[in-house]
């Protein structure tokens, strides 16, 4: 199984919303409430009883393009290129598990990658001093313990283990005074490189369901902050030549907790609606320390809380298709004064549409199709190197493939 690390965020934040699941055709709108597939496991693992069989299991795959190109404009002042296209073309996947114990009890697993972001501009990128290579894969693995209240409400709870790996290079300005010509050039800048950072962590997560009447259902999703001080080493070359290599590094970063709540409109036997709303606490992600035994400082962010609103449809047919779409939006989590080429976070758009297939009653296969617009992201930020000015012309992420393979076992007890 290929874990995903995507090229560019997938959130408005770092936070990823696909992961080839069925309900990814729904822009992420029907995540937290539909339950009717194993990877219910991780978007809300309260929905284990909601499941036909007594055990199911989903593996899904993806392909995942991004598109990355800035455009420097008349205040910018660092010397250098438009960067080429940051993005790229990356493989990922995700496994699901969920199952009855009894008519009370449930137990779900969950393996996939929660947050991701993967940059590499051309070597005389004008933002290189605010970096401009960076590559974040994080892995996490949920297990929850779920408990039925009533034939309404459902609730579940349990750990979050995550683990991250980082690699990050930024460029290192000669001694010219910012913004004073002569400005300094790619050629004679030094560079700071940060290898081989991993880290773990342990959260929690929560979650309820609840069927309100015949036609409505209402979803509650928690995730904890996680923290990972990424350990590495640190390769620096100062301007002057002189290299440092082999200093042990780390860099902090926070994956704050969010809340989503979630609703489901049967409006006849074959329609459903959903929409989903959602907070991530980014306002934590203040700014990056970085520390290392001769001394410290931070990459500053200033980040704001994000929202994100989404709304989706499900159709069932007669016969053994299904079909989805939606639409979502997710808030700008920064200012252009604050924005970073490494992170070059804006408002979000999302567009997705896809199908799902009954082979029989055990096996399901479905495609979902994403388009994700990411914004301009403008930049018009002060570096050590000079003003670093102007935005992407194009920024935006394309899943043009997701197969998602569902096996589920027949039902052996009246629950």
């Amino acid at each position: 199984l290929s874990l995903i690390m995507l090229s560019d965020a997938s959130a408005a934040g770092l936070y990823l919303r696909e992961y080839g699941q069925p309900s990814q055709a729904t822009a992420g709108s029907g995540a937290n409430v539909l339950a009717e597939d194993a990877s219910t496991a991780f978007q809300n693992p309260a929905g284990v009883f909601n499941l036909k069989g007594d055990s199911e299991w989903m593996v899904t795959g993806m392909v995942i393009h991004s598109s990355t190109k800035f455009s420097q404009d008349e205040n910018n002042t660092v010397t250098g290129g438009n960067g080429g296209d940051a993005g790229g073309t990356l493989a990922g996947g995700a496994l699901f598990h969920a199952r009855k114990l009894d008519e009370k009890w449930g137990l779900t697993f969950s393996l996939n990658s929660v947050a991701g972001s993967a940059l590499d501009y051309d070597d005389d990128f004008v933002g290189r001093y605010t970096g401009d290579q960076t590559e974040l894969l994080t892995v996490s693995l949920l297990s929850n313990v779920a408990y039925k209240i009533n034939d309404e409400l459902s609730v579940a709870a349990g750990p979050v283990l995550l683990y991250g790996q980082l690699e990050l290079e930024q460029a290192i300005p000669n001694s010219l005074p910012a913004n004073q010509p002569p400005y300094p050039v790619a050629a004679n800048d030094g560079r700071a490189k940060i290898d081989d950072g991993d880290d773990y962590d342990i959260g929690f997560s929560a979650s309820a369901l609840w069927q309100a009447t015949d036609d409505w259902r209402f979803s509650l999703s928690y995730l904890n902050e996680n923290e990972l001080k990424f350990d590495g080493d640190l390769k620096l070359t100062l301007p002057s030549g002189i290299t440092r290599d082999n200093i042990g590094a780390d860099v902090t970063i926070k994956f704050p907790q969010t809340l989503a709540v979630g609703a489901l409109y049967e409006a006849n036997s074959k329609l459903s609606l959903t929409a989903r709303l959602a907070w991530e606490d980014w306002s934590e992600l203040e700014s990056v320390p970085l520390s290392t035994n001769a001394g410290g400082t931070a990459i500053p962010l200033n980040w704001d809380d994000i929202w994100s609103i989404g709304l989706g449809f499900r159709y069932k047919t007669k016969d053994r298709w299904t079909y989805y779409g939606g639409a979502a939006y997710d808030t700008d989590p920064t200012s252009s004064e604050d924005r970073i080429s490494i992170l070059p976070a804006d408002r979000q758009i999302r567009l997705a549409s896809g199908f799902t297939y009954n082979i029989d009653d055990k096996r399901t296969i479905g495609v979902a199709l994403s388009y994700i617009d990411l914004g301009e992201s403008s930049t018009n930020k002060t570096t050590s190197g000079g003003q670093f000015s102007g935005d992407y012309s194009t920024n935006e992420i394309f899943i043009p493939v997701s197969y998602t393979h569902l096996r589920a076992h027949e039902t052996k007890a009246n629950l």
